[in-house]
């Protein structure tokens, strides 16, 4: 039996839903989706259904969708002028540099906290390279690192991340090309991470999102906790060590 999509936030036409993983955000008409599965369990009762932003297939955690053109726009403006904040839960496969307490800005200098890189897209894929920060289609794409949790073992870890940009594969490639790409990912880890378990699900969970309410501007922050598969118990233990920002 299909669960249900969950409704973690739902005002001022704005709809914030838990995303399964496996399945897309939007599809072509006949293909199951998130926004098909939503109008069918909404029972159609919107006309308008979209989603401001996008989460990769495989890929969970909240995601927010928008039931009216007017709300979809200033929710899409929010996140073009980075009004809105996104923090994401990763396994990877080892334990990640970091410093005890660092923060930097965007034109500020990298740090361990810090993911500061050039990407551009790949013509005729859908994924993304490092290039240098003058190459033709270069973009700007930035992580924090806000949190490290290494199993006992020390052969992966737990992350919290806070990505100030919003590319295309961005949390994935930047983990990858720093030598911990993210569990079960298929596309830019060089070799199978250790750490992992019988599930080939990529591991990463969109845990939060902040946004401003498009009707009284105030600030709204929608968490969804990620499932057992990111406990790190399961892998014998671990460690935490948070940053503060």
């Amino acid at each position: 039996m299909t669960m249900p999509i969950e409704v973690l936030y739902r005002d001022g036409g704005v709809i914030a839903v838990n995303k399964p993983a496996e399945l897309p955000t939007q599809a072509a008409e006949g293909i199951e989706s998130l926004q098909s599965r939503l109008r069918e369990e909404l029972e159609r009762e919107h006309e308008y259904l979209e989603f401001p932003h996008r989460l990769d297939r495989g890929v969970s955690g909240v995601i927010l969708a928008a039931t009216s053109k007017k709300v979809a726009r200033l929710l899409s403006d929010q996140f073009a002028s980075r009004k809105t904040e996104k923090r994401y839960v990763a396994l990877v496969a080892g334990v990640p540099e970091f410093q005890s307490s660092a923060s930097t800005s965007v034109s500020g200098e990298q740090s361990d906290n810090v993911w500061r890189d050039h990407l551009r897209k790949i013509d005729g894929v859908a994924r993304v390279e490092l290039c240098d920060e003058n190459a033709l289609g270069a973009k700007l794409a930035e992580t924090h690192l806000e949190a490290v949790s290494p199993s006992k073992a020390g052969d992966c870890s737990r992350l919290v991340l806070r990505p100030i940009t919003g590319r295309m594969h961005q949390l994935r490639i930047q983990a990858a090309s720093r030598g911990h790409a993210i569990l079960g990912d298929s596309i830019y880890a060089t070799e199978v991470p250790e750490g992992g378990d019988s599930d080939t699900r990529i591991h990463l969970h969109a845990c939060e999102i902040t946004f401003h309410h498009p009707k009284t501007g105030k600030r709204v922050t929608v968490s969804c906790a990620a499932d057992e598969r990111f406990d790190l118990d399961r892998r014998s233990g671990s460690h935490p060590v948070e940053f503060e920002d």
